[in-house]
């Protein structure tokens, strides 16, 4: 885990987690599933936890993000 850390700057839980919610997002740009299916897809098994993470990775909730690549 040390050198994983080094190599990518990231705890593997953290990087794991970063990569689920690049994988959300570009469900959410090209699929019209639901944010619930979208959390199933990229491994969160409760929705609730999938929208904190979300936000705290992107800064934006779910509903915002959709809004901002709506414009």
């Amino acid at each position: 885990s040390v050198q994983f850390k080094k190599t990518t700057g990231y705890s593997f839980t953290d990087y794991l987690a970063r990569k689920r919610i690049e994988k959300a997002q570009d469900y959410i740009l090209n699929t019209a599933l639901s944010n619930t299916e979208i959390a199933s897809k990229i491994g969160f098994n409760n929705p609730n936890y999938f929208s904190t993470a979300f936000k705290k990775y992107t800064g934006l909730t779910i509903s915002q993000f959709r809004k901002h690549i709506e414009k």
